[in-house]
C-alpha cells in the first residue's frame, strides 16, 4: 500500500526559513497532508497531528501553498530513487519528456505525452526508466507550456 501524501510551493517561500520549527522543504515545496478551507478558497500542506481535542487540532505546520502547484504522491521512485508526484515532469527512453497525471477513470497516475498521449507505465519501468527532471508549476519551458496548461491539473 502507497503512502498518501501531498506536494504543494509555499506561497511566500522565504517565510519556511524563518520560521521557529524547522520545516523541511525544498525552494518552497513542501510534503504533507492536503487540507482546504472552502468558504475561504485557501489551500495548505499540513503536518502531522500533534494534538486533537473536541474543541481543536494541533498539526505539526500549516504552510499556505498555491493550489495550482500541489501534487499527490505517486507511490513511486524514479531511477535515481527521487519520489514522484503528479504534476512532474519525467524523461523516459532517453528523451521523451512525459507528464504524469492522475486519470480519474483508471484511479492511477499515468504519463501524459503531447505528441504519444497517456500511456499506462508499469512500476518497474518507473525504477529503472524514468528520471524527474522538472515539474509543470516550476519547469513549464521543458515541455513548451506555460503553467496554465491543464496537464498537470487533476481531471
Amino acid at each position: 500500500m502507497r503512502e498518501i501524501k501531498f506536494r504543494g510551493k509555499a506561497v511566500s517561500p522565504k517565510i519556511l526559513d524563518k520560521l521557529e520549527i524547522e520545516l523541511k522543504h525544498k525552494n518552497g515545496w513542501v510534503v504533507g497532508n492536503f487540507s482546504y478551507h472552502h468558504r475561504k478558497k485557501d489551500t495548505w500542506i499540513v503536518g502531522d497531528i500533534l494534538e486533537v481535542d473536541d474543541e481543536y487540532v494541533v498539526q505539526e505546520f500549516w504552510v499556505k501553498v498555491v493550489p495550482e502547484s500541489v501534487g499527490q504522491f505517486t507511490g513511486l521512485k524514479d531511477k535515481n530513487g527521487k519520489e514522484i508526484y503528479e504534476g512532474d515532469i519525467v524523461k523516459h527512453n532517453g528523451r521523451v519528456k512525459s507528464i504524469v497525471k492522475f486519470i480519474s477513470e483508471d484511479a492511477g497516475f499515468k504519463l501524459r505525452n503531447k505528441r504519444l498521449g497517456v500511456m499506462y507505465i508499469s512500476k518497474e519501468y518507473f525504477s529503472k526508466n524514468v528520471e524527474v527532471i522538472g515539474n509543470v508549476f516550476d519547469d513549464p519551458e521543458l515541455l513548451g507550456v506555460d503553467n496554465n496548461d491543464s496537464a498537470g491539473q487533476r481531471s
